[in-house]
């Protein structure tokens, strides 16, 4: 034990430029530093810097981690054998656990037993469908983060992590989004980015403020009109909404049925490619703190909407915009305001904004 417990403190060290050198340091201080460790990041270069014991070294190292409250895990690949050899199972407080850039198939399974742990985020790290039901073991969970390019399937139980959050899905290619998403009430934000429509339960999450939904491509054909219905029967009850954002080929015009959720304080849409002016219905927004309008044809903001004089950030990236009404400068607490690819737009324009606006922060210049 002792050597290991020296090998371990002088790989660590050797990633530590500004840590401690001591030569000969004794063992109770060892255990010492390691157990004041919080954070811990693991390469798959620094692993194999330990050679042929780094298995029995992570053992080790993960033991005497008593106060390791985050771990990040990066590029460590199921092809290398060493993901497999990780011992979740000795971290005995850990709450926060991040997969970066790694590749798996499927999530580890010892990572189902951190009863401690609060939040998981995996992100470019899954090549398949591996997050098994087992994930409604981690009971504490707040928090879920996935991002992958090949996900397609949600796990069925996924709505017995009851105290979840959080939850942000990026899966370009996710066709199955199961109705027990319904079950989790905790929910206080939901980003998804999918291939197909979020099932109809969400609309029992009541403690929902933050909807954020992204249609990569819609899994089957489907009308404007029919897209319409079927966006104001699964957002309409979720009257306690605070900020949205939605993006989809098939909603062209902003929805009739939205002028009630005038209480929203974030409010974003991306290509409502039919809208060449801000539309009217948003005059009466007036709790809105950040308007996102990106990616249309729109080639004019009407004077009203320096009415919404609690605006603190205003994008208008990737529109048909040409100039600003001078009305904006009644903006009083504007920011931030995102003038970015906008093509139409004549040199010096720009410029002519910022200078109506010296305290706001132009992005696009």
């Amino acid at each position: 034990m002792e050597k290991q417990l020296r090998r371990v403190d002088t790989w660590i060290k050797s990633y530590k430029p500004d840590s401690s050198q001591e030569l000969n340091p004794s063992l109770d201080d060892i255990k010492t530093e390691l157990s004041l460790i919080n954070v811990f990041d693991l390469t798959i270069s620094m692993v194999e810097a330990l050679g042929k014991t780094y298995k029995e070294d992570l053992v080790t190292l993960f033991t005497h981690l008593v106060s390791l409250n985050k771990l990040n895990i990066w590029g460590i690949t199921e092809e290398s054998g060493i993901m497999e050899s990780i011992p979740f199972r000795c971290l005995s407080s850990v709450e926060y656990i991040t997969f970066e850039a790694c590749e798996f198939k499927t999530l580890p399974k010892e990572v189902y037993t951190l009863t401690t742990l609060k939040t998981l985020s995996i992100r470019y790290a899954l090549s398949g469908n591996g997050i098994s039901n087992k994930i409604s073991e981690l009971r504490r969970l707040t928090s879920l983060q996935i991002a992958s390019d090949d996900l397609t399937h949600l796990p069925n139980n996924i709505g017995d992590l009851v105290n979840l959050k959080h939850l942000n899905i990026y899966a370009p290619k996710l066709f199955h989004i199961p109705d027990s998403i319904g079950n989790l009430t905790s929910l206080n934000s939901l980003h998804i980015y999918t291939g197909n429509f979020l099932p109809k339960s969400i609309t029992t999450l009541t403690e929902l403020e933050t909807l954020y939904i992204d249609f990569f491509e819609e899994k089957s054909i489907i009308s404007e009109k029919e897209f319409d219905t079927y966006l104001e029967e699964i957002i309409l009850p979720l009257k306690q909404l605070k900020h949205f954002h939605i993006k989809s080929s098939a909603l062209k015009k902003m929805p009739k049925w939205f002028h009630q959720f005038r209480n929203l304080e974030t409010v974003s849409f991306a290509g409502l490619l039919d809208e060449t002016v801000l539309p009217e219905l948003l005059r009466g927004f007036k709790q809105l703190r950040s308007l996102r309008f990106t990616e249309s044809y729109m080639t004019t903001v009407p004077p009203w909407v320096s009415e919404l004089s609690r605006l603190e950030m205003l994008d208008f990236t990737s529109t048909n915009l040409t100039d600003l009404p001078k009305d904006i400068t009644k903006l009083a607490y504007l920011k931030q305001l995102n003038l970015s690819l906008l093509f139409y737009m004549e040199d010096g324009v720009k410029e002519k904004i910022q200078e109506m606006l010296p305290n706001c922060e132009i992005i696009g210049l």
